[in-house]
């Protein structure tokens, strides 16, 4: 036990090991951000021109509802954006784990999110 207390304490004092250590796991991926699993799948049927547009529409169909899906995604969008920003090696992971959940994607949900947030909600 005394071991055990003892690395407990030795890892509470270093800083928690980064992407470039540790590498993002598929299955950490998909259990920290399920949200963001398999963006397209629903957003380009010959329904939508676009990811904008089918977004939008997802939005709508749950509205008034909308806030117990999109807040949660809109967050784990943001956290997303702001860890690859953060480490080149984490966004890569990412990437490499879900194709669909790019940059650009996750934009528009936080975009389009956020403004239907403040607009209907606020």
């Amino acid at each position: 036990m005394t071991d055990l207390a003892m690395l407990l304490r030795v890892a509470d004092r270093d800083h928690p090991p980064g992407y470039d250590e540790v590498s993002l796991a598929k299955w950490e991926a998909e259990a920290r951000f399920p949200l963001l699993r398999s963006l397209d799948t629903w957003a380009y049927d010959d329904e939508y021109d676009s990811f904008e547009a089918a977004f939008q529409a997802r939005i709508d169909a749950e509205h008034p509802f909308c806030d117990e899906e999109l807040v949660p995604l809109i967050a784990q969008a943001l956290e997303v954006l702001a860890l690859c920003a953060g480490s080149e090696h984490f966004s890569k992971a990412f990437q490499a784990h879900d194709e669909t959940a790019t940059t650009a994607a996750l934009n528009v949900i936080i975009d389009l999110g956020h403004a239907h947030m403040r607009s209907h909600h606020a």
